[in-house]
């Protein structure tokens, strides 16, 4: 899932699924039909953000959870920060869990 995080998953209310592993040009797409991604284009004057480096988390991340989806049940990370465009993206804050090794 892809979507805006914080105080815009109430406002905006979108997200777009996709199955891992999502390619680079899977998650850009994803990423830019959304109407979130005007905050990100630098509305209202503000920078630009870093797409590409939110790009390369959610490829990362669902490379991840695909190669160990034995042991994953989910991974959330929200919000994912987009610094100015060469800056690039940070995870704030993530959840992972486990699935029952029963």
């Amino acid at each position: 899932m892809v979507g805006a995080g914080g105080i815009f998953v109430e406002l905006i209310n979108e997200a777009k699924a996709r199955l891992a592993t999502v390619e680079g040009a899977t998650a850009s797409r994803a990423i830019r039909s959304q109407r979130a991604c005007k905050l990100l284009m630098g509305a209202r004057g503000r920078p630009k953000g870093d797409i590409d480096a939110l790009i390369g988390v959610v490829t990362a991340v669902s490379a991840f959870f695909a190669e160990h989806a034995e042991l994953i049940q989910q991974i959330e990370i929200n919000p994912v920060i987009v610094r100015p465009v060469g800056q690039g993206a940070v995870a704030a804050d993530a959840l992972m869990v486990l699935r029952s090794q029963t």
